[in-house]
């Protein structure tokens, strides 16, 4: 199977399972939907057939959600080392 037949066959499939795992969030999941094909497009050759294109295609969805979870935890993290000395030099720690 061609990964544009996947595309059209297993896109609502992968789109569904997406728009779950961010709860609800259309917009993530149609992009995440589209990393997931992406990838796919990349790792066609190592698709070996011993699971379903859609087992296969979910798992890659998978890995994707949670890179892209890293990603948002990764910015949280700079965001709050930009700000809190910032915020610690304006209001000191008031010790007892």
């Amino acid at each position: 199977m061609e990964i544009k037949e996947a595309y059209e066959q297993y896109f609502n499939t992968v789109y569904g399972y997406l728009c779950t795992l961010t709860g609800g969030n259309h917009n993530l999941a149609e992009e995440l939907t589209q990393e997931t094909f992406y990838r796919a497009t990349k790792k066609i050759s190592e698709f070996r057939g011993e699971a379903k294109m859609s087992t296969w295609l979910c798992q890659i969805a998978k890995y994707v959600y949670y890179q892209s979870l890293d990603k948002k935890r990764r910015r949280i993290r700079r965001l709050y080392r930009l700000i809190l000395p910032v915020y610690m030099i304006r209001k000191p720690i008031k010790r007892k």
